[in-house]
């Protein structure tokens, strides 16, 4: 009987721990690897729309490119930027593009999907590519960028999907999230498993994340907070106190 409570009173002691030492972990910035995925199901992080991770040891594919627009061509009066106007979006409340469009291809690089911005947006994403993203792919990868993954856009939601938070930039057209790049040589270089690594595509993901704060008013990757562990968040807000980066 003895033997028995013992081995009860262990076991409840384990139980109480964990969630502490799990919570522990996900603040901690340290321990990503933790942290359940951004889209797996039930999950109380974002995003969620992002690819599941490869297995460990694996190296990702990289994604088809689907964003192929029939008819599409130049829009927001820059040649940089191919794809359609398409209709006013309107959301509840205060969500909504009251101008939008969707984008295809940036710079003459393409995008694993399509995403509706509005054309702000869409011109601070060209700037960020002619400016850090392609120069940075020619010093630090020794390649051309072949394509750029997103993962969200416009989606009328509040900051991380959370109940009671504000309303997202994403809700107004202001946001785009990009999770990877891919390269003519074939590699690609994804924000969950490339970000603090120590060669080239590690250097590429800190040198593009750094230098877009700027060209954008909001800038958080996956030394941020545990809602950014797999991707660049990119909006255009501005704040009194300048760029907010992290």
């Amino acid at each position: 009987m003895r033997r028995l409570s013992v081995l009860l009173a262990l076991a409840l002691a384990a139980c109480g721990s964990a969630p502490d030492e799990r919570a522990a972990s996900d603040l901690s910035g340290g321990a990503s690897a933790g942290l359940p995925f951004a889209g797996s199901p039930g999950t109380a992080y974002a995003p969620r729309y992002s690819p599941a991770p490869p297995p460990r040891g694996v190296a990702p594919a990289p994604s088809p490119i689907r964003a192929h627009l029939v008819n599409a061509g130049p829009v927001c009066g820059d040649p940089r930027l191919i794809g359609q106007e398409i209709g006013a979006i309107r959301g509840k409340g205060s969500c909504g593009i009251d101008n939008p469009v969707r984008i295809s291809s940036i710079s003459g690089v393409a995008l694993g999907q399509t995403i509706r911005v509005n054309c702000q947006t869409a011109k601070a994403v060209a700037n960020w590519v002619d400016d850090s993203v392609k120069r940075a792919a020619k010093i630090d990868v020794d390649s051309e960028i072949a394509s750029i993954a997103p993962v969200a856009s416009y989606a009328c939601r509040t900051r991380n999907s959370r109940p009671g938070a504000k309303l997202s930039e994403h809700a107004k057209g202001n946001a785009v999230d990009i999770a990877a790049f891919t390269f003519a040589d074939g590699t690609t270089a994804t924000v969950l498993n490339g970000f603090e690594s120590s060669g080239p595509h590690g250097r590429f993901l800190r040198k593009v994340w750094k230098e877009a704060c700027g060209p954008f008013g909001t800038v958080l990757g996956p030394r941020s907070d545990r809602f950014h562990q797999d991707h660049f968040h990119l909006d255009i807000a501005r704040h009194r106190g300048g760029p907010y980066c992290r």
